[in-house]
């Protein structure tokens, strides 16, 4: 797990190694371990790779932070190139079964170090990119191919791994984060309004877009290749649902249980401490069972909320209580952090820094348990993906089990993710200029070009796919950078690209039937878990706002979303602003995800466009 960021000058300027060095340490806390660079002229094939930049010059430029997780040791430093020299390549992430493609493709390599990234790069120099269709991990990749005079860029199956790149002139720039792009001479720093408008919608973006005009987050499984006259995508994995599979419902949950028993031991490899998260449901809780079986005295952790005061739905918020017990019954070593109202404006500008560009929802306190759970080990497994794979949202899938015409589908599955600003309230929420900045673009076109991708008509299936290349995208990217703003690893073992070929295989009712979900999940662990944890009703992670924007945090949320400040920006209109407040305070509306997301925009106006030293920023926040 690391970061890394890239120059190239496709039209033969030389790179400014000021640039590129403030571009790389901006992002140290994604690798605390070491600092390497490497600066290639693309003309004479001269490459340097130096932990210090002095006086190497080139047009290409590559930057990068390494957080050790496998092979401790200095030769698994990067940038890295292979036994030729002719490939240069950084690579943030883990590749699981990088032993078994060592034995199986590189058995004559001479191999320098026992990492998955020398594993890569050696596969890359010998296959090319059909290479990455053999990985099974999360990553992203950058690649300089000496041979072609280009740069290579790649991304997950799923997108676990964040990579952002930015075509401005001549110039090719890419990274980890959005941060390190900004840095560089000549790129605007601006608002796109068809983003604004996709996350004022879906509280995300369907597209490769972000909230920043001209930043664009290369979608996963896809390849990005950039030479000085030519770019172009190509698309290496897509995700497939159905098969010509004849197991039984019982053989199928057999077949899952050893599958996710084979996942969790691949990404609980290490070199570091492995811990897992526990909220006491079924995901988090059968990983955590898996893997303390292997890793005996296995630390664990959970996050609750001070909910007095709050209605029983609320109180439903905290599940300290049943992680406990079962963190006692595994005999883990469990940690405990409780978020209170005020957390939330400590940490909002730490937050927007780290995390950039808004996604999906609430989000303060994955950062406070990340902080947390640092303090005790370095890789940290997560439950995220489980839903969006086994059909774990009935209250969303219910509403179109059954509805085979794809026109009714879609209108319905568009009102059901439309989750912030309604398409009846867009014309008043707006001001005129967004909406005629974004030339016309609405949300639901974003929708429709997605769904038009489909690769099935079953209802649940094009639910599933949809949210995965949805929602889940903004869950993934949370996970990633609030975690790595503590230099800590998080891995998804439920969504191992075995098991999810596995259960994307599965017919559709095995996911979800009408009213029970994630069946299939259920049977498999039914002999693992206790009942109570099997069926406990599902509890997403997240603060009781609602209740605290009406009362311990009023004023804030108040004073920001409605300043001045943000008010003259001019992507809304304010007295739209002041009636979704009013709505919200009196009861009539439960708008705290909107006005999150209005909160998080004015940070992230004040912090990246409005002229302020965002490098300082979180020096300012504890």
């Amino acid at each position: 797990m690391c970061g890394f960021v890239g120059v190239f000058e496709r039209g033969g300027h030389t790179v400014p190694l000021k640039t590129l060095e403030r571009m790389t340490r901006i992002i140290a806390h994604r690798g605390p371990d070491s600092e390497k660079f490497a600066v290639i002229d693309s003309r004479s094939g001269r490459a340097t790779i130096t932990p210090k930049l002095q006086a190497e010059s080139g047009d290409v430029g590559i930057g990068f932070r390494r957080l050790a997780i496998i092979d401790l040791s200095a030769s698994a430093d990067q940038p890295m190139t292979d036994d030729t020299g002719k490939v240069i390549g950084v690579f943030n992430g883990e590749i699981y079964n990088f032993e078994a493609l060592r034995q199986e493709h590189l058995s004559d390599y001479p191999f320098r170090s026992r990492t998955d990234s020398e594993v890569l790069f050696a596969l890359y120099s010998r296959l090319g990119t059909e290479a990455f269709k053999l990985l099974n991990g999360m990553f992203s990749i950058a690649i300089w191919d000496s041979a072609k005079h280009q740069i290579v860029l790649a991304r997950d199956r799923l997108g676990i791994k964040p990579l952002y790149y930015c075509l401005s002139g001549e110039t090719l720039l890419f990274g980890s984060e959005i941060k390190s792009l900004l840095l560089y001479p000549g790129v605007r720093r601006g608002i796109d309004p068809s983003a604004l408008l996709d996350h004022f919608t879906f509280q995300y973006s369907w597209s490769d877009r972000t909230l920043f005009a001209g930043i664009h987050s290369l979608e996963p499984g896809v390849i990005l290749s950039v030479d000085k006259d030519s770019v172009k995508k190509t698309q290496y994995w897509q995700l497939r649902f159905g098969g010509s599979s004849t197991q039984s419902f019982q053989e199928s949950s057999a077949e899952l249980y050893e599958t996710l028993t084979q996942a969790i031991a691949r990404q609980t490899r290490s070199d570091v401490p492995v811990g897992s998260y526990l909220s006491g449901g079924m995901d988090t809780g059968s990983i955590t069972t898996i893997a303390q079986k292997s890793r005996p005295g296995l630390h664990t952790f959970t996050c609750g909320f001070d909910t007095s005061g709050m209605s029983q739905e609320e109180r439903f918020f905290d599940e300290r209580t049943v992680s406990r017990q079962m963190a006692r019954d595994l005999g883990t070593h469990h940690h405990e952090l409780e978020v209170v109202a005020d957390d939330m404006t400590r940490l909002f500008p730490k937050l927007v820094w780290h995390l950039e560009d808004p996604r999906v929802g609430i989000s303060y306190q994955i950062l406070a348990l990340a902080r947390m759970v640092n303090q005790h080990v370095t890789v940290v497994l997560s439950g995220t993906g489980g839903d969006e794979l086994f059909g774990g949202y009935p209250w969303r899938y219910g509403r179109i089990h059954g509805m085979n015409d794809t026109t009714a589908f879609d209108h319905e599955y568009t009102a059901i993710w439309s989750r912030l600003v309604s398409p009846e309230r867009r014309s008043r929420f707006f001001s005129p200029e967004t909406l005629l900045g974004a030339g016309g673009y609405l949300p639901e076109q974003g929708y429709a070009d997605a769904a038009r991708h489909a690769p099935t008509d079953d209802p649940l299936h094009r639910a599933l796919y949809i949210d995965i290349r949805g929602f889940l995208q903004g869950l993934l990217l949370v996970e990633d950078k609030l975690s790595m703003a503590y230099s800590l690893e998080a891995r998804v073992p439920l969504l191992d690209d075995n098991l999810v070929e596995l259960v994307c295989r599965m017919p559709a009712d095995f996911k979800f039937d009408g009213h029970e979900s994630k069946r299939v999940l259920k049977e498999a662990l039914k002999d693992l878990l206790p009942n109570e944890t099997v069926n406990r009703r599902k509890q997403g992670f997240t603060p009781p706002d609602k209740t605290w924007y009406r009362g311990k945090t009023r004023d804030y949320v108040r004073d920001l979303v409605l300043s001045e400040r943000a008010l003259d920006r001019g992507y809304f209109q304010p007295a739209e602003l002041r009636a979704v407040w009013d709505e919200h305070i009196s009861g009539t509306a439960n708008h705290r995800f909107l006005l999150w997301s209005l909160m998080f925009f004015e940070w992230m106006n004040r912090i990246f466009l409005d002229g302020d030293n965002f490098e300082e920023c979180p020096k300012h926040a504890v």
